[in-house]
């Protein structure tokens, strides 16, 4: 008896560690925030699923210029930056199998990427442009990946 119940303690110990380890840990997300002219904004987001929710990724962003890193998509996070307007821009997941997304870019506009894994042969991320107004209900509930 004495047994069981130690390793049902630490069971739920060890669970507990590895789901809340691995989720954004900033600030939930507040407003957005308006482009400088000359600029479009783009949020990538993440919702909170527990499949796959120990999987994190980079988000990498392609303006044709350079090729950089966003910062890391955990499970229920969000990123945010700026980017030149009128331009094609490319925003890709580092994942075994590479999502991406191709947009163009129109000046002060928001953007809502949404993000999320796709698990088969191969661990894949997901990413899409959402409306406004599913971006204002899902991404609410995220948290700035610092």
């Amino acid at each position: 008896m004495y047994l069981n119940k130690s390793f049902a303690v630490l069971t739920i110990t060890a669970i507990t560690i590895i789901f809340t380890g691995c989720g954004a840990k900033g600030a939930y997300f507040d407003k957005f925030e308006q482009p400088a002219d000359g600029n479009a904004s783009i949020y990538i987001y993440r919702p909170t699923a527990f499949y796959g929710g120990g999987i994190r990724y980079n988000a990498i962003l392609n303006d044709g210029e350079e090729e950089r890193v966003i910062g890391l998509i955990s499970n229920g996070s969000y990123l945010y930056t700026q980017v030149f307007a009128n331009r094609e821009i490319e925003i890709k997941t580092d994942t075994m199998a590479e999502g991406s997304i191709i947009i163009d870019t129109e000046n002060q506009k928001i953007y809502c990427m949404k993000s999320a894994v796709a698990m088969s042969i191969m661990t894949a991320a997901t990413i899409e442009q959402v409306d406004m107004e599913t971006c204002k209900k899902e991404i609410i509930n995220t948290q700035l990946h610092e």
